[in-house]
């Protein structure tokens, strides 16, 4: 999906902008940096994670500790999303959506360590240093 197709999803669904964040490689696309997302993961609030759960056909694909609260992410359609808390600083509102700013990405990115996310690195930093 590209910038516009991500967009174009998020509007049909109607969320309300205060309940959810786009997160990582969605976030990267809205923001101009990558090209395509294969998903939209989402942080939700508390009280949207709950009325996603019931309202649409999810399915639980991952379950994890952190700071020992077990959390859970769901999927459905092309959503990926997670009770998450909200921290409004790392929050962009583009074209009405609501975004995880750039360097919160990174940091993000970083901390997860993976192999997939090495590259995404790179554009993020390539991004930041060709902005300046």
């Amino acid at each position: 999906m590209n910038k516009d197709e991500i967009i174009s999803i998020l509007r049909k669904y109607n969320f309300n902008t205060n309940d959810y964040i786009v997160l990582s490689t969605g976030a990267m696309v809205i923001h101009g940096i990558k090209e395509t997302a294969h998903d939209i993961d989402l942080a939700v609030s508390s009280k949207f994670y709950n009325e996603l759960i019931k309202t649409y056909d999810c399915e639980c694909y991952l379950e994890y500790q952190i700071n020992g609260k077990s959390m859970k992410v769901y999927s459905f359609d092309v959503f990926d999303f997670g009770e998450d808390y909200f921290d409004t600083s790392s929050i962009n509102l583009i074209d009405g959506i609501p975004v995880q700013s750039i360097n919160s990405i990174l940091k993000f990115k970083k901390s997860l360590n993976r192999e997939k996310d090495i590259k995404d690195i790179q554009l993020i930093e390539e991004y930041i240093n060709d902005s300046r």
